[in-house]
């Protein structure tokens, strides 16, 4: 992939060394840039990162909105316009007492947070000259020279380069994977009462995320609609998105809350039809319109995700697969991993993987742990007593296991993952990996392990598994076991077709993935599954003398990987090609193998991908049917695990 171009902004003067932000996105900006020490003060709707909360609160809205309804905010900003031109009051006594020599303002939208005028103005009654920069984008390559901006004027140029070049390499990779994929209708609302349409940056994203806007004003002011054009454009999906309000706040009331008044917003979503997907805003608009990486997480790939409806409208009773992380109890002398980590903690929760981890509340431990639960993820946690004794364990994940000693932790993190990832860390985050990989090198497991490298930590190290590799004391296809990447992204999709290499001592010649552990634990059968789905229903088949279903699939032959082997099974089955560029990861089901002797498991890893060709079955196979969820009962062990997660996520009825 070729390296983003560079973005170029007018060279400044001395940089800036006290940072006052007058709109939360510039917040976010300015510590994603590891500036938080030189941030002397946030604007009032500032939520986001934690560790900047502490400054003092620059600005407050002409009214109250709390407990308002959509539609009495937008008559109260209307009032507040017409009587005072503005809706936010600048402090200006408080910036005085912190005195800034940067002021971080917007010009994009007049009510979403403090305009540049306003700032200059509050600018204007000080005893010096500070520099307000208007963070002014309308698209998303804006959003990107903002933050670039942002990097001249501190002095850190070169780091904020860096930092857009990965954003970019985000945005290509949602790009490549929806590339040739059916592309879903799709209504953004940015308000509700009355209606919205999504302006600037929202079309680019939807569009970039496999699907067409059926309506927006790209580089423009969002614009209000009426609910009675709306019921004409019949979208696939309506994402609800309005500035502020919580996802509690968009969907329609429970039982508990039927017999009150319901907004007059709420019909004309059930006008408008389509699958519901709610995004959390949070704060105001400015929020969600300057936002800079937080917004990549929204729109990635719908095409992929249509129907499911999104995880973050809807409490996770459980999840499909879980990673194991390994991290540091600290932070670190400079606190540069801690936005990695945050956003490695959102990502997992975001795609439905469930976070194992140490247990702690301290260090980029609690910074992963806080970042998965703040985004609605299954949290578990593992600590020796001793530990959870000295009050270091976290209060709030969604399970705790105490245990009593280190080596306990260790196998009951491993026994509750499906594979474990390194992030900076100390020696004790090295000994937890290299005995995961250790365990896999000797056939004790078959999850993969890997290492993220952020910002060439762990260099010095890789350096010596290679020089223990070159004298002789680490196999080639070992060191191979252990994936390694800067970003995690790269890393997850590695992990989706790894295919685990001949255990260190093993002999036999046999290439069937049947796992037998040396102590005397159940062997496990290792297969592969496609699920496709069609209309609300998954496809299953039943082989000759046999009286279940099961998922379409099979097992790997040595050297294949996921894909070649998946491919390979499913064009002799059913006579269909599959596309490798479209493979992507449903789930990892563990349940008792149907028709091997009994006490054995089968660990399947289930993949979706689109096909060319009518299915064909092959003459072993005796029957193929469409099963609904409640077709269960006709399926093989393993194959009822994969229905009950893809009903889950509503793929099937």
């Amino acid at each position: 992939m070729p390296e983003p171009a560079r973005l170029s902004v007018a060279p400044r003067a001395a940089p800036a060394m006290r940072i006052a932000s007058l709109l939360a996105s510039g917040t976010e900006m300015v510590c994603a840039l590891g500036l938080r020490e030189r941030l002397v003060g946030i604007s009032h709707e500032c939520d986001y990162p934690p560790e900047a909360l502490d400054r003092p609160r620059l600005s407050r809205p002409r009214f109250d909105p709390t407990g308002r309804s959509s539609g009495e905010i937008d008559a109260a900003v209307r009032r507040a316009m017409e009587q005072y031109g503005s809706v936010y009051l600048v402090d200006a006594d408080r910036i005085a007492a912190v005195r800034p020599d940067l002021i971080l303002a917007q010009a994009v939208c007049e009510v979403c947070a403090v305009p540049t005028p306003s700032a200059k103005a509050a600018a204007a009654s000080l005893d010096y000259e500070p520099t307000v920069l208007s963070l002014d984008a309308h698209d998303l390559a804006g959003v990107f020279r903002s933050i670039v901006e942002i990097g001249e004027a501190t002095g850190v140029g070169e780091r904020a380069q860096a930092y857009v070049a990965g954003l970019q390499r985000r945005v290509d990779l949602v790009r490549q994977r929806v590339a040739g994929r059916p592309r879903p209708r799709v209504l953004a609302l940015e308000w509700l009462d009355p209606p919205y349409g999504p302006g600037h940056w929202v079309p680019e994203m939807i569009e970039m995320a496999g699907a067409e806007a059926v309506l927006g004003y790209p580089h423009r002011m969002s614009r209000q609609v009426n609910w009675s054009d709306l019921g004409q454009v019949n979208p696939d999906v309506l994402v609800v998105m309005p500035c502020g309000f919580g996802a509690r706040g968009c969907l329609p009331p429970r039982r508990a809350a039927a017999r009150r008044r319901r907004p007059r917003y709420r019909r004309g979503l059930r006008v408008c039809g389509g699958w519901l997907v709610v995004f959390q805003p949070v704060g105001t608009a400015a929020r969600g319109r300057n936002r800079d990486p937080g917004g990549l997480a929204a729109p990635r790939c719908l095409a992929e995700r249509v129907p499911v409806r999104a995880r973050r409208t809807l409490a996770i009773g459980r999840v499909d697969m879980r990673l194991c992380v390994f991290c540091g109890s600290g932070l670190g002398n400079t606190g540069a991993f801690l936005e990695e980590v945050r956003a490695i903690g959102h990502l997992l929760a975001d795609e439905g993987i469930g976070l194992v981890y140490g247990g702690a509340r301290v260090g980029l431990m609690g910074v992963l742990a806080d970042a998965a639960l703040a985004r609605g993820g299954e949290v578990i946690g593992v600590i020796p007593r001793a530990l959870a004794q000295h009050e270091i364990a976290h209060p709030a994940l969604t399970e705790l296991r105490v245990v009593d000693t280190m080596h306990e932790r260790k196998a009951t993190m491993a026994e509750l993952a499906d594979g474990f990832v390194a992030l900076p860390g100390g020696t004790g985050t090295m000994e937890e990996l290299f005995e995961a990989w250790t365990w896999g090198q000797l056939g004790l497991h078959v999850k993969p392990c890997g290492l993220l490298n952020i910002a060439g930590y762990y260099d010095a190290l890789l350096a010596f598994i290679d020089r223990a590799m070159a004298a002789g004391f680490l196999k080639p296809h070992h060191r191979a076991m252990l994936v390694v990447e800067s970003d995690v992204h790269a890393l997850l999709r590695r992990f989706a077709s790894y295919s685990p290499p001949e255990k260190k001592w093993t002999v036999s010649t046999n290439t069937a993935l049947l796992n037998v552990r040396r102590d005397g634990a159940a062997p496990v059968v290792e297969a592969l599954a496609w699920v496709c789905v069609q209309g609300g229903r998954i496809l299953g088949v039943r082989s000759r003398d046999k009286d279940m279903f099961y998922i379409p699939g099979g097992k790997r032959k040595r050297g294949e990987s996921d894909f070649e082997a998946l491919a390979r099974e499913i064009k002799e089955e059913l006579s269909v090609r599959l596309l490798p560029e479209t493979l992507s990861l449903v789930t990892v089901v563990n349940a008792p193998a149907h028709g091997y002797p009994t006490g054995t498991t089968v660990r399947m890893i289930c993949y979706s991908a689109d096909h060319l060709g009518d299915l064909t079955p092959d003459s072993e196979i005796d029957e193929v049917a469409w099963l609904r969820s409640t077709d269960r009962g006709r399926c093989a062990p393993a194959a009822q695990r994969v229905l009950e997660a893809i009903h889950r996520r509503g793929w099937i009825r």
